[in-house]
């Protein structure tokens, strides 16, 4: 299945190449917005120290995310619905369709999701140590656990035309089995991304700025890749709804 999905990724994105690109694009100027918003309220934007500054002053570091995480929502809607409906169809809807139309809902289930990611990012920060170190390991681990049971929520409320806490729920169901290669699916794009960054920051010149929003783009450019691996894996692992019985009347016996 793992092959098979980024296999599948891979053609959905040759297919909405300038969409892509396009999203690519809006990272690197919502990247440019959020260090913008962090100088301008007095928090750092290194790309090592970003949960260290929302950790240090939460206000500041939500409101420093906001105006560039309304931009990426919007777009990653856009083409989110995109890959999901031409791996579903072959027949997607323009990117701006998606983008309007689903982008509320998809920015609540990713305010859920972050949020939620977020709070366990904090509490560990602030867990005495040694003394609770371990409880909060064990909470991590069954945090991202959830987190890739329910990875597939986005492609099941596209395709399906589910709100997002029912997405969620339809994505736990159907990923029952198949959690450690989705959980492949999932972290190894972010694994080469991260080694690449750790290249990047060896390059003479390299600095917070550039580094950045080199993250952004990066991250972005992962979400596009595990967006159509994530499609390919629900329409592979959802159980296609049973076929309305038919009455036999009197005519077709």
């Amino acid at each position: 299945m793992i092959k098979h999905c980024f296999k599948e990724a891979f053609r959905l994105i040759s297919r909405s190449r300038r969409e892509s690109a396009l999203l690519l694009g809006a990272a690197a100027f919502s990247s440019g917005l959020y260090i913008l918003a962090c100088l301008a309220l007095g928090i750092s934007y290194d790309f090592q120290t970003t949960l260290d500054a929302v950790r240090a002053n939460p206000l500041k570091g939500a409101l420093a995310m906001v105006p560039a995480g309304l931009i990426m929502a919007w777009f990653e809607a856009g083409i989110t619905g995109r890959l999901a409906m031409d791996a579903a169809t072959g027949e997607p809807a323009n990117f701006s369709f998606y983008a309007k139309g689903w982008f509320l809902r998809y920015l609540a289930g990713s305010l859920i999701l972050n949020g939620g990611f977020l709070a366990v990012l904090l509490l560990f920060y602030a867990v005495p140590r040694p003394a609770g170190l371990g409880l909060m390991a064990g909470w991590s681990v069954f945090c991202l656990w959830l987190m890739v049971r329910v990875c597939l929520w986005a492609a099941a409320m596209f395709i399906d035309g589910l709100p997002p806490v029912a997405a969620m729920r339809r994505s736990y169901s159907v990923s029952n089995g198949s959690a450690l290669k989705l959980a492949v699916v999932f972290f190894l794009p972010f694994v080469l991304m991260s080694a690449l960054l750790k290249l990047a920051s060896l390059l003479p010149g390299a600095g917070p700025l550039s580094l950045t929003v080199a993250r952004d783009v990066l991250e972005n450019g992962v979400g596009v890749i595990t967006a159509g691996a994530f499609a390919a894996a629900y329409l592979k692992l959802r159980v296609p709804a049973a076929p309305a019985a038919v009455e036999i009347t009197g005519e077709q016996k």
